[in-house]
């Protein structure tokens, strides 16, 4: 439980970090920024979002499989010896690169890239011709489209702002999973590491804020909710059925919630009417 309550805060900690230096990127940006009337102010027909997403992941079948192999390597003995547990994976920053093309005022079609990596690793060298390795790595590619609808925008000075809600599809491809230990001895070596590689579908949905400003810049503050996960993996070394667990099935689910943060850059057009 307390080690639940720790990774949850860390994950908002960050998340609480990477909003302040946003909100000081706008004040910066408003103050650097020339008059302009309001309706100036209303973003290019295409944009480029760069973004970081701090984001919970479902990952069970993965922490499922870490808990095994924390049991496996506490009971292993002499030469090897009890080994410290791994953590499991529960949050990881997505980065996106995403194009917003206003269709109209009011819609924006959205296409777009990211990356998941994460990796709960343990190494040790408990002697001089040895070592010890435990690992747990998820790694998979989100490409979603989808649409975005923009309520009418609160104009205040030189700043405007529109709230959207938006949604669509989402492959997870290139998704790839590592699991186990090599432990190596002078005169023994023990190896289960496994790597499995598979593609996924599903959908996500979102809310939020556009904060625009007489510049080429602006920025997108949004909650984000994603359900994908890839449930068909292959193992790379023997190209069957993946598996962890001896004789059970496994999927990688990276479904979570998160809040985006996100500088777009105005690329080409005149704003929509």
């Amino acid at each position: 439980m307390a080690e639940v309550f720790r990774m949850t805060f860390a994950f908002w900690r960050n998340a609480a970090r990477t909003a302040v230096v946003l909100g000081l990127t706008a004040v910066t940006l408003g103050a650097v920024a020339s008059a302009a009337r309001a309706d100036e102010q209303r973003v290019h027909r295409l944009g480029l979002a760069l973004s970081i997403m701090p984001t919970s992941l479902a990952l069970d079948d993965v922490n499922s499989a870490i808990d095994v192999l924390n049991a496996q390597t506490a009971a292993l003995g002499p030469p090897f010896g009890a080994q410290a547990p791994i953590d499991h994976i529960t949050w990881d920053g997505l980065w996106q690169a995403e194009l917003k093309y206003f269709i109209n005022r009011k819609w924006a079609a959205v296409g777009g890239i990211g990356q998941i990596k994460k990796q709960s690793l343990l190494e040790l060298q408990p002697v001089a011709d040895g070592y010890t390795r435990i690992n747990a790595y998820v790694r998979s590619v989100p490409f979603h489209l989808g649409a975005d609808y923009y309520f009418e925008p609160h104009t205040s000075g030189d700043f405007t702002w529109r709230p959207f809600v938006g949604g669509g599809y989402v492959n997870v491809a290139h998704t790839k999973v590592t699991g186990g230990y090599e432990l190596t001895r002078p005169d023994t070596t023990l190896s289960t590491l496994v790597t499995g590689y598979g593609d996924g579908h599903g959908f996500f949905v979102e809310a939020g804020a556009h904060l625009m400003f007489p510049s080429r810049y602006s920025l997108l503050v949004n909650a984000n909710y994603r359900n994908a996960k890839t449930t068909s993996m292959i193992d790379l070394a023997t190209g069957q059925e993946f598996e962890i667990i001896p004789g059970e099935d496994f999927q990688t689910d990276i479904s979570g919630f998160g809040i985006r943060f996100a500088l777009q850059i105005d690329l080409w057009g005149k704003p929509p009417e």
